[in-house]
């Protein structure tokens, strides 16, 4: 897996890539996201923003984040929505279960 955000994806090395200032600038911006995560940055969401920006006016980009980047985009997105993507089902206790059951009516069925 490929841990820099601001490397080449998995599979590509720097030089079978060519010079691209919108890619590099995309990059960059998302190696800064964790620095910007860790100062608690309040301008973190127009970072995001610009990140967005770009992703979505350069679609071939998506294509070529890592886990690595994609990652790092997401827990930033999370921290400025507070956003719960996955949540630990919990499983209910007997007690509740027979609460629940006596709340049944015939009629419910």
């Amino acid at each position: 897996m490929n841990t820099n955000a601001s490397s080449p994806p998995n599979g590509t090395t720097a030089t079978e890539m060519e010079a691209n200032p919108i890619r590099d600038g995309v990059w960059q911006k998302i190696s800064e996201l964790k620095s910007h995560l860790e100062r608690n940055d309040p301008k973190i969401a127009g970072h995001l923003k610009e990140i967005h920006a770009n992703l979505s006016k350069y679609e071939e980009l998506v294509h070529l984040l890592s886990d690595e980047q994609i990652r790092e985009i997401i827990v930033a997105q999370k921290s400025v929505t507070g956003t719960m993507l996955v949540q630990k089902v919990q499983k209910a206790s007997p007690a509740t279960l027979t609460k629940q059951a006596k709340m049944i009516k015939a009629e419910d069925l």
